[in-house]
């Protein structure tokens, strides 16, 4: 079954809840934007409170995340403001913190579960450890992929799995950055799409995206084009394998004021009618 399509939801009507409080993140409250029912994977905002803490531990599924706001301490490593790190399963933690509180943007690759002691031996790929990125020096490059993003966006590439090249990036788009001209093709990918907006706004086909959307995009489905009038900054992930565009054969006119078009299971669209409070981040 996998993940529900998700496309998008402004993560501010969605509630804060207590679901990660038993599986881990004692204390905890927490924003679930995606959940895969048969792996226990999800995507959520994390909010920990000031003087949360954990003891020693480690984690039963790769966990990866980027602080939206405040701070964390785990193992000794301090993560600020927009830190980002890959913590594979098995990763032991000595201690993990938040003494002034935090909000983390958090992807688990199964069930978001501790164990209390020390790993056993071998439980840990060193190969996928990112322990710590500051994306503020972290340098912007280009895309990798194709000339029609390469333009005026930049890109800070985060991850790249050793096994099937899934990536993690954060990019950054100009005011008034369309893929080419007035006209341009839709798009799809053979992998996962995913991406949650921390600032800025972006028009596609299915509505005006501003900070806080989140989408699960499956494969396979044919979206955009795309064109920001504010600019915008977001954190993008691609699961089961690189970045990869396939372009449409028509070209299609930008729709600045398409209506809100939204793709999502019932548990979303039942919130809709929630208003979203627009000075909230997420």
């Amino acid at each position: 079954m996998g993940r529900a399509h998700v496309e998008f939801v402004q993560s501010q009507i969605v509630p804060w809840q207590k679901t990660l409080g038993t599986a881990g993140r004692l204390g905890v409250e927490s924003k679930v934007l995606s959940h895969d029912p048969e792996t226990g994977a999800c995507t959520a905002i994390i909010r920990y409170p000031a003087g949360w803490t954990r003891g020693e531990e480690y984690l039963a599924a790769d966990e990866e995340f980027f602080v939206i706001e405040g701070g964390l301490e785990i193992s000794g490593t301090e993560y600020g403001t927009h830190a980002y790190a890959y913590l594979p399963a098995g990763f032991p933690r000595s201690s993990a913190t938040s003494a002034n509180g935090a909000v983390v943007l958090t992807f688990f690759e199964g069930e978001p579960l501790t164990h209390q002691g020390k790993p056993p031996a071998g439980a840990l790929d060193d190969r996928k450890l990112i322990r710590h990125i500051d994306t503020y020096t972290a340098p912007w490059g280009e895309s990798l992929v194709d000339p029609l993003l390469r333009s005026t966006v930049q890109y800070k590439w985060l991850r790249e799995d050793p096994d099937n090249g899934e990536q993690t990036w954060i990019s950054c788009a100009p005011p008034g950055y369309r893929h080419e001209g007035f006209e341009s093709p839709m798009e799809t990918h053979p992998y996962v799409e995913e991406m949650f907006m921390l600032a800025g706004e972006l028009r596609g086909n299915t509505g005006r995206m501003t900070p806080g959307a989140y989408f699960w995009r499956p494969p396979g489905i044919l979206h955009g084009p795309y064109e920001t009038r504010l600019g915008n900054f977001c954190f993008f992930r691609f699961k089961g394998g690189p970045i990869t565009i396939d372009w449409s054969d028509e070209k299609i006119r930008y729709t600045f004021d398409a209506p809100y078009r939204p793709a999502l299971p019932k548990e979303f669209r039942d919130l809709l009618a929630n208003p979203a409070d627009s000075a909230a981040l997420y």
